[in-house]
């Protein structure tokens, strides 16, 4: 398991992840959208959003802590 923080006051943060690691994603804008993978996009005011997805056990678990004040948290799987 490997736990990432990450924050941005105002602007983007992409984060993009192996295609086969376990997640566990934990996102919030003040003002903008939180766009996850599998097409999970919110946006407005004080979002939070949360999502979950298996992965080759052998690849083990990513766990996201994602924040931005003013703008975009997006979340994408690596494509090969």
């Amino acid at each position: 398991t490997l736990r990432v923080e990450a924050s941005v006051g105002v602007g983007q943060l992409e984060v993009i992840v192996p295609d086969d690691v376990a997640l566990d994603v934990e996102a919030s804008a003040r003002v903008g959208n939180v766009d996850l993978p599998e097409g999970h996009r919110t946006d407005g005011l004080d979002v939070d959003e949360t999502y979950a997805a298996p992965g080759s056990p052998s690849a083990g678990l990513l766990e996201l802590d994602l924040s931005v004040g003013v703008g975009d948290v997006e979340v994408r799987r690596a494509t090969s």
